[in-house]
């Protein structure tokens, strides 16, 4: 099956996430489930629950915008969740979203020390996460990359409990929020560890942690609640040839000089709004960048002209860095006319050559 995959794009991709900069800033368009869902009209639950239906909507995309898209098994921020038994709401309108186990704050301990260690290849839905994978390998020869990110502990613990809960309790009850973590962090590990094994992987190419709460909290939170756990993983499977990408689109400026503390390399599709000129400076020797186009105001509102401008504009900053990748800040919006991701494309061939 003909995948369109643009080998270029992701030999260029891989070369700037490991800071090595390449002839070309490449895209990424892996955030793309909001948009598959206005663009075709599709059924959200079949999609899901239908690894064909799956293959074929990322396909179209590859195919319509040059093979920048991901594909693979995409659940959003349902599968980690799942394997604690919180409960997955699929419906045919919208992504399957997390119905939190804990709402009541005065059952968060209680809860926390019944937490039971999921499996991690059993429990909740992640069987139907190794049978989409193995579904899309075999109509792809067996060449897809074995999908070994996940959502950062930070983001599983309050789709868990609530952000409102977890934000008093780290600081009436942190001790229970970092029992709360360490078991998401143990679960994850062995996750991970159990996708090396079971997708016969000699060694972890690309880590991605996703964790977009971690824009919520203070520098000092981030530094006690995030950085630590996030780096426990990073390090857990670090070699010299991990990319080791780090996914948030809330706000980070309060983070900025301190996000290298959680050994992350890549810093992915962060927030729109935020001063990229900034970043650079302080993370661009550091960090590969990836960002930050502004989905909704200019992607998706913006007129062809807007695009090109913020598109020329973002791109001429961000090859300051020692190495960037061209990516929205945020998930590729429903509703974007899919003739101003064409002006990007065409914009980012005219201004992307070093």
């Amino acid at each position: 099956m003909n995948l369109f995959i643009n080998e270029k794009n992701e030999e260029r991709k891989r070369k700037a996430y490991l800071g090595i900069r390449p002839d070309r800033v490449p895209v990424d368009f892996s955030d793309q489930l909001d948009f598959l869902n206005g663009w075709k009209d599709l059924d959200c639950q079949k999609f899901h629950l239908d690894a064909a239906e799956m293959l074929k909507y990322q396909i179209d995309f590859n195919k319509r915008f040059g093979g920048g898209g991901i594909l693979g098994p995409n659940f959003g921020v349902a599968l980690e969740a799942s394997a604690f038994k919180a409960d997955i709401l699929f419906t045919k309108e919208n992504p399957p979203w997390v119905i939190e186990p804990c709402k009541n704050y005065d059952d968060l301990d209680d809860y926390v020390d019944q937490l039971e260690d999921p499996h991690p290849l059993f429990s909740g839905h992640l069987p139907l996460f190794y049978q989409t994978f193995n579904y899309m390998n075999s109509m792809a020869g067996g060449t897809l990359s074995a999908p070994l990110g996940c959502i950062a502990s930070i983001d599983i613990a309050t789709l868990l409990v609530g952000m409102e809960n977890f934000s008093i309790a780290i600081k009436l009850n942190p001790d229970t929020i970092h029992k709360l973590l360490n078991k998401i962090n143990k679960f994850l590990i062995n996750f991970i560890e159990a996708r090396i094994e079971y997708f016969g992987v000699d060694s972890v190419e690309m880590l991605d942690l996703y964790g977009d709460n971690t824009g919520y909290i203070s520098p000092d939170d981030f530094m006690e609640f995030v950085a630590p756990y996030n780096r426990e993983i990073y390090d857990y499977f670090s070699t010299d040839k991990t990319v080791k990408l780090f996914h948030c689109d809330g706000k980070l400026e309060q983070h900025v000089k301190i996000i290298p503390e959680m050994g992350c390399n890549c810093l992915y599709s962060f927030d729109p709004t935020a001063n990229l000129e900034m970043f650079v400076e302080e993370l661009g020797d550091k960090l590969c960048l990836v960002g930050n186009l502004d989905p909704i105001q200019i992607l998706r509102n913006g007129t062809p002209e807007e695009v090109r401008e913020e598109v020329k504009r973002i791109v001429l900053i961000g090859k300051k860095a020692k190495s960037f990748v061209l990516c929205t800040g945020g998930e590729l919006a429903n509703g974007t006319p899919p003739e101003n991701i064409d002006v990007l494309l065409e914009t980012l061939d005219e201004y992307g050559a070093y």
